[in-house]
């Protein structure tokens, strides 16, 4: 492994020398750290709307109206 010109340099026992860039390895750690905080905002706001939701139903209890089941005759 090495650096040259903002570049790293890596071998590997398979003979397979690869190149990296520096800069584009930064910008996807910034966007995989940017999209890993999006998500648990998404996740966050999900738990809370099933919670809200939740709420609703468990108000009306059983036999309250517009509820499901069979309808006594």
């Amino acid at each position: 492994m090495t650096f040259a010109n903002n570049e790293l340099f890596t071998g590997s026992l398979d003979h397979y020398v690869r190149i990296w860039d520096i800069n584009s390895i930064d910008d996807k750690l910034s966007e995989l750290e940017l999209m890993a905080a999006e998500d648990l905002l998404s996740r966050k706001f999900r738990m809370q709307y099933r919670g809200a939701k939740k709420g609703k139903k468990g108000a009306k209890g059983k036999g309250g109206k517009g509820g499901k089941g069979k309808k006594k005759k």
